[in-house]
């Protein structure tokens, strides 16, 4: 049986999908607006052309939202005149100093609400129309945050022993297996056989894009090689993974390929690259998340969030109207607290 986790909470909704073997597959977060305003793939924004790129027959433009934009102009249309405004609708979200894809459209500016953007990713999951739903349990946010957790992680522990570490360059993603020195049946090919299936699912779990090289175990050709390009194509495929571009395993064991790039990666550095406002937002969300956890499952008690006095200042501040939702959804079964001797970042949520 196949499961999707879902779990609201003010300012975000989050979702993960697994597949038969109860391995997280799929990763879905929609964010509040005022929260994270970043540009997500299918939404259509007012934007202003800033520079003509005459030589790729492109153009850069400036959304709404202050992001930077590129959108590729199509064989036989007119460029468009620079300080012109356009519609246009988001192909690839934008992540580190790759520029978020665009198209000209007639459609009126528009953003897809946390219900909509659900169930279009829903819709687009190869076993999400079958899946058994687990929605706002603790149960539910434990699962979200075991997938979360994972495709943070680096490193990705096989059955077999050995391991796959991933590693996101400014060129490509990097993926090195390894056994670490254990002897296990079936030798190089096994290791090398569950690598593949794996990294097929953490592509898709980590919504990898661009080119991705995998250094693969031993000396890999002929049929070994053969039987693993297949045994990739074929998990792949499990996981709806479309336009992929797949080389032969070369005589170095290199196993590279490539896949469209459409959201954001889920990347370890992630956070790193966050702003210092944008880090807060995160401390934020995380609490609320937690205050929301514990009142659903505690459905009479009171449930207290002591903040250190930077975030306790935030979050009465925030411009998510977070106090009327949970209000409106537990009652006033809660309060938050300033706390001066948590350190930064720090809360404490108690029942």
């Amino acid at each position: 049986m196949t499961i999707i986790a879902v779990e609201s909470a003010p300012g975000e909704s989050r979702a993960a999908a697994f597949d038969e073997d109860a391995q997280a597959y799929a990763f879905f977060c929609w964010r509040d607006p005022r929260i994270d305003p970043r540009a997500r793939v299918g939404d259509v924004y007012e934007a202003r052309v800033t520079k003509i790129d005459r030589g790729m027959r492109g153009c850069f433009l400036e959304l709404s939202t202050g992001e930077i934009a590129y959108c590729q102009q199509r064989s036989g249309d007119r460029p468009p005149a620079e300080g012109a405004r356009l519609n246009v609708r988001i192909q690839s979200e934008g992540w580190a100093d790759k520029s978020t894809r665009v198209s000209v459209v007639t459609d009126p500016p528009f953003r897809a609400s946390k219900e909509d953007a659900f169930k279009s990713w829903r819709a687009n999951l190869p076993l999400g129309a079958s899946a058994e739903i687990i929605e706002d349990t603790r149960e539910a946010g434990e699962l979200i945050d075991e997938a979360y957790d994972e495709a943070m992680n680096e490193v990705v522990t096989m059955d077999s022993g050995g391991q796959i570490i991933i590693q996101a360059t400014r060129a490509l993603t990097s993926v090195d297996v390894d056994s670490f020195g254990r002897i296990i049946r079936g030798g190089t090919q096994e290791i090398n056989l569950e690598a593949v299936e794996t990294l097929a699912r953490q592509v898709s779990l980590r919504q990898i894009g661009g080119i991705v090289v995998a250094d693969l175990i031993g000396a890999v050709s002929g049929n070994l090689a053969t039987d693993l390009v297949k045994r990739f194509r074929k998990s792949l495929k499990r996981y709806d993974r479309r336009g992929a571009n797949i080389l032969p395993i070369n005589r170095l064991g290199l196993f590279e390929f490539s896949l469209p790039r459409q959201r954001r990666p889920l990347t370890c550095d992630e956070f790193e690259r966050l702003s210092e406002t944008e880090k807060l937002n995160e401390d934020m969300l995380e609490i609320l998340r937690e205050l929301n956890r514990a009142l659903q499952s505690n459905r009479s008690a009171t449930v207290e969030v002591r903040l250190d006095p930077r975030t306790y200042s935030s979050l009465q501040r925030c411009s998510l109207d977070w106090k009327t939702e949970l209000a409106a959804q537990y009652g006033g079964r809660f309060k938050i607290t300033q706390d001066d001797s948590l350190d930064e970042s720090g809360y404490e949520v108690i029942v």
